[in-house]
């Protein structure tokens, strides 16, 4: 058929199979979606079935190699509130994208080991990034902030400057630290858990107020993603005992 119509293809191509094992209500839905509704499959699905795309196979071996598996909604964009799945690959991969740029065949297996070991140890400093049981989890959705696609992404973009890190472990500790700063509402002194919704920190640059609602929510935007990053950073550059840009951090956990 190439030779006959004069079209130019690589007969070295390799194509990617995606094999999905599906009980009968998943298969029925993915074979409706795919072929009546015919719309474009959603970022995380898209991302999660292209293997061929670097970084969507390294979020792919670190998830298979990590604490994180079986544990990342890989069909929708979006966490159902009755999902105890702690996070979506398409928040991973594009956490993982902005942070190993330079990825290639040669650097791919030294990240993803990192990668696997910083998951692991992410989780014990900061628990609800792992797997936690629904009535936990709910919890952990309604008090904190922690374990939102936002923060998640921040986390894995501090990968990328931890990588280099000989300590970084000791770091990354301090995510886990009471954390104290000032309350600009009123000038007291606020200490409690890092993630804590009712941290001010968050307040008005992450939380923002719903004026229909009379809520904070979450706002995962350009700002705000970088408001998180830059200050996860700055925590994790310093030691346990220093202050950091008017945010205290002291030794123990919360």
């Amino acid at each position: 058929m190439v030779e006959k119509t004069g079209m130019s293809f690589d007969l070295n191509y390799e194509f990617p199979l995606l094999i999905e094992v599906l009980p009968l209500d998943g298969e029925r839905s993915l074979f409706k979606e795919y072929n009546q509704l015919g719309r474009p499959a959603n970022p995380t699905r898209a991302k999660w079935i292209d293997q061929a795309n670097l970084h969507n196979k390294l979020t792919s071996r670190v998830i298979e190699g990590s604490g994180l598996r079986n544990h990342v909604e890989v069909v929708s964009n979006t966490i159902s509130t009755n999902s105890p799945m702690v996070v979506t690959f398409n928040t991973l991969t594009k956490g993982i994208s902005e942070a190993f740029q330079n990825l290639d065949e040669t650097n791919f297996e030294p990240y993803r080991k990192f990668l696997c070991e910083f998951v692991d140890y992410l989780a014990t400093v900061r628990p609800e990034t792992g797997y936690l049981p629904l009535s936990q989890r709910k919890a952990v959705r309604k008090d904190s902030i922690g374990d939102s696609g936002l923060v998640f992404g921040a986390y894995f973009r501090l990968a990328g400057n931890l990588f280099v890190a000989k300590d970084w472990q000791s770091r990354l500790d301090t995510l886990g630290n009471k954390y104290s700063g000032t309350d600009p509402a009123d000038g007291g002194i606020w200490k409690g858990n890092l993630m804590s919704r009712s941290n001010p920190l968050w307040r008005d640059s992450v939380l923002i107020l719903n004026a229909k609602s009379g809520t904070r929510q979450i706002a995962n935007r350009a700002d705000t993603r970088a408001f998180v990053y830059e200050t996860l950073k700055n925590i994790v550059a310093f030691d346990k005992a220093e202050t950091l840009i008017g945010h205290n951090l002291t030794v123990g956990p919360v």
